[in-house]
């Protein structure tokens, strides 16, 4: 997360060139995105609120293509010290 907002690149290669769907969900199943996605390849970074997402799926689909991706989304707070000499 970056001034609270999640971050993630999604990019995709060899898609049918008739085009697909691709639907981000979250961990209660809420469409977060649904677009459809026109050529080969298909290259895009999200921008989504830090609302406490703790999974997001992927799932991109097609005439004869389709592939599902789930992951669990962890957050870790860290505290950096900077010494500084006088």
């Amino acid at each position: 997360t970056e001034d609270g907002n999640i971050y993630f690149h999604v990019g995709l290669i060899n898609i049918p060139v008739q085009g697909c769907l691709i639907r981000i969900t979250d961990q209660s199943g809420d469409i977060v995105y649904e677009s459809r996605i026109h050529g080969t390849a298909y290259s895009r970074v999200f921008k989504f609120p830090d609302y406490s997402m703790s999974k997001i799926n992927f799932d991109i689909s097609g005439k004869k293509y389709r592939m599902n991706r789930s992951f669990d989304l962890r957050y870790k707070v860290e505290t950096k010290l900077e010494v500084v000499k006088l």
